[in-house]
This record gives structure tokens, sequence and C-alpha cells, in this order.
């Protein structure tokens, strides 16, 4: 039939404002869906059963999200229209919220249908009522296979592009016939006809392109508040920036139970808040790690001053900066029962600083990345001393070393033993001097 081209623009215009306003093929029976503003209502028809539909559009209008009903059975559904609006791609939920499998249509009315093709256009992924399908296209020759939960099979056939046709022989498991497609204006739908071999009428074989199902249902889910939908039934209400989750926000699975409810930071779950003002003041928030921070914030993050506690029983209270330990604080280490207090530099100990540890001992003196390094004095419990240098957490350098009955050895160390040019002097007054190796003297200075 030939279609002029005034009406082909008419039909496309239509096609284009109407989104999901009209009647539809549809993998779970015809479906006939009216729209007034935002708001929609349907009727599919299931076999010798009426279903209904009700939901509500996005902004944009290429989003619907809504509840089914059918013989005293109700559950969920999500539609995306495809590109140019002639076909959707969606998915349900049974009433347990279970998955119930893929939801897809195209235009019921033959005006949308292309009046001419490139036979290129049938190449590649269709979702079908028939399963996934794959086309392959070389020239005018189209061959493939389609997979379902029943059934799967081959198909192959050439394409009449002056008329937008393509002729298929199909096969499966158990039976063979062939079918007719043609692609639906905008090029990601297509409607087609199907028979047994013998002729006898199969019924409809339609599909659409994969599309990517998720989306903003309702608000701005780019910058300030919105509701977002993802393809597997989940759900996220709450604050946006830069596209992603960012503040205050509340998310629910599938079944509409909630999941996490408190504080996002650039899409990524960041605690819930306690209590107070956990933008910027001060506030009480569980991160996502179950440790527990109280004090002041900036921009949700963990900035100023407040008190730390870790899920494994560790404190830690001072300064932060972005999230972490940073200047001035104390950490305590409650299992072990150390302390240290001192500065902390982007969430390590880093600076000057007193470490106690639980025996008794006790190191004042500087550190690096966590790690004694530096000049220090180290005071053991025992009597012990050392004064000097460290090098990551050991005794390397120069430094005086005090012995409990009053030896002392000055000179140079290497990993904790004397180690280069030193004297030890006993508390007689006695000395030796000379060059030590790994703790023994190794050549006596002469004289």
């Amino acid at each position: 039939m030939w279609i002029g081209w005034s009406s082909l623009v008419s039909a496309s215009l239509f096609a284009q404002k109407a989104g999901f306003q009209g009647e539809w093929f549809s993998s779970l029976g015809r479906l006939e869906i009216t729209v007034s503003g935002r708001e929609v209502t349907g009727t599919y028809y299931l076999g010798d059963s009426e279903g209904t539909i009700r939901g509500r559009l996005s902004r944009n209008g290429q989003l619907l999200a809504g509840s089914w009903a059918i013989d005293s059975r109700e559950g969920r559904f999500l539609f995306r229209l495809v590109p140019n609006g002639n076909g959707f791609v969606g998915r349900w939920w049974k009433p347990d919220d279970t998955p119930g499998g893929q939801w897809i249509g195209v235009r019921l009315d033959k005006k949308f249908l292309a009046a001419s093709c490139d036979p290129a256009e049938f190449e590649g992924t269709w979702i079908t009522n028939y399963g996934r399908m794959e086309l392959t296209v070389t020239g005018t020759r189209v061959q493939g296979d389609f997979r379902g939960e029943r059934n799967h099979g081959t198909v192959r056939g050439t394409v009449d592009a002056a008329i937008n046709k393509l002729s298929l022989s199909w096969k499966d498991q158990q039976n063979s016939g062939t079918a007719i497609f043609k692609l639906i204006r905008g090029k990601h739908s297509f409607a087609g006809e199907w028979w047994f071999s013998d002729h006898e009428y199969g019924g409809f074989w339609y599909g659409v392109r994969p599309v990517k199902i998720d989306g903003c249902i309702d608000g701005d889910c780019d910058e300030g508040r919105g509701t977002y939908i993802w393809s597997n039934g989940d759900r996220y209400e709450g604050q946006w920036e830069n596209g992603l989750y960012h503040g205050l926000g509340v998310l629910y699975n599938s079944r509409g139970v909630l999941k996490k409810r408190g504080i996002w930071l650039e899409g990524v779950y960041y605690g819930r808040n306690l209590s107070g003002d956990c933008r910027n003041g001060t506030g009480k928030i569980e991160l996502a790690n179950e440790d527990i921070y109280e004090g002041t914030f900036r921009e949700y993050v963990i900035e100023g001053t407040g008190k730390y506690i870790f899920h494994t029983g560790d404190v830690y209270e001072g300064e932060f900066r972005d999230g972490k330990p940073h200047g001035t604080g104390t950490y305590i280490w409650t299992e072990v029962g150390d302390t240290f207090t001192g500065d902390f530099s982007r969430g390590k100990i880093q600076g000057k600083g007193v470490y106690r540890f639980a025996n008794g001992d006790v190191y004042e003196g500087l550190f690096r990345r966590g790690m004694r390094h530096g000049r220090g004095i180290m005071t053991w419990r025992s009597g012990e001393r050392y004064e000097g240098s460290w090098r990551r957490d050991e005794i390397t350098g120069k430094g005086v070393y005090y012995y409990p009955n009053g030896d002392v050895y000055t000179g140079h160390f290497r990993a904790g033993l004397k180690h280069g040019q030193g004297t030890y002097t006993f508390a007689d007054g006695r000395s030796i001097s000379g060059i030590w190796e790994e703790d023994h003297l190794k050549e006596p200075a002469p004289g």
C-alpha cells in the first residue's frame, strides 16, 4: 500500500506526540492506553481475561511506572519507549514482587509502518514476543536465531527494501513455517505475522530494540530531588547532584522494602543520619561500615571536630578533614589498650605525638605514615630508654641508649642494633669504642 509523504510526516509527528497513548501489540495481550497529563490508565486483553494498568509518566514522558491487575491478581510494571516512540521495552513483577519477565509492545496501527527500508536496519539484536532474536544481514539476505523460555530456533530470508518486507522461513525444535516482518517508523521496532508450514496461521510476531529501561520517574534526578527506578525494580527517592545520589535519600528494593536510608555522596552510600544536622552543622551518623561518628559536618562530609567510634571498638577523638582524622587528636586501640595523642594527616599518624603502649612503654617524638620516623624518645617500662633517630618504626641512625643497670651506648644503630661507630660506657666508668656490627664490636678503636 502506498503511503504519501504528507501521511508519512503526520503519522511520524503523531507518534512522537502520542507517547504511550494509543493501541499496542503487547507480549501480555492487546493493550489500550489513555494518558491524561502524567497519569496513565489502560486495559489489556490476555486470552479471555481483561486486565487494567495504572501508572505515572516521567517528566519527559519516556518512562511509565505503575501497577497491573487481572483476575484478582496485582503486580507492578515498568515501561520505556524506544526512540521515536513506536515501541516500548519493559518488565513486570508478580504479586509477590518476584520478576515476571519482559513486557514489550509495538504500535498496533498499520499507519506506523515504514514505506521502505534499508535491509541493514534488520541487523542486530531484537527483543520479541518469542524471545531474543539475533539477525545477520548480508546484502538482502538475512539469517539468525531466536531463543525464548520455551522454544528456540533459526530463521532465514530476504528483504524487499522497496516495500519494507522481510520474508522468512523459521524452524524450531518441533515445527517450521514462514513469517513476514515489517519495520515500524523509527526503525527501532517491527511488526509481523507467522504461519506453520501447512499454512495454518500462527499469530503476530513483533519486536523492539533493547534499551535501558531504568530512569527518572519524578522530580529532578540531575540537580535536585527526584525518584529514580532501576530496571530490576529498585527505587531511589532523594537528593541528586551531577546525576548521582548525593545528600539525603532512601533506597527501596523491587518489593518496596527499605534497603538503605541516609546520606549518599557522589552515588555511594555514606551512612544513616541518627540525629542533628549532618549537612552543615553538628550531628550523629552511622556509616555504611557500621562505624559511628558524632561531631561537625560540611556538606554531609565529616569535617571539623568530633568523636569517631569504629565498629572494631577503636575510638578517635579530635580534628577531621574530608572524613579522615586530620590535625590534632587522640586514637585509642580499645582491644590492645594502646593510645596515641598528636598529629594526624589524611587519616594517618603524621608529625609529632605521644604513643603509649598498654604495657607501659611510651614513645614521644616524630611519626611518618603511622610509624616512628625521625627523632624520638622511647621509654620502656623495664627502665631502658632510647633518644635518637628512627626510620620506619626501627631504631636506625644516631642516638643514645640507656640501660637499666646504668650502662650507656652512644653512636649509630641499624634496625635496633648497634651498628657503625659508637661508644659503650659501663656504669663503673669504663668504656669501649669502635666499629659495631649487628650489636657486636667488630673493630675496637686504637689505644
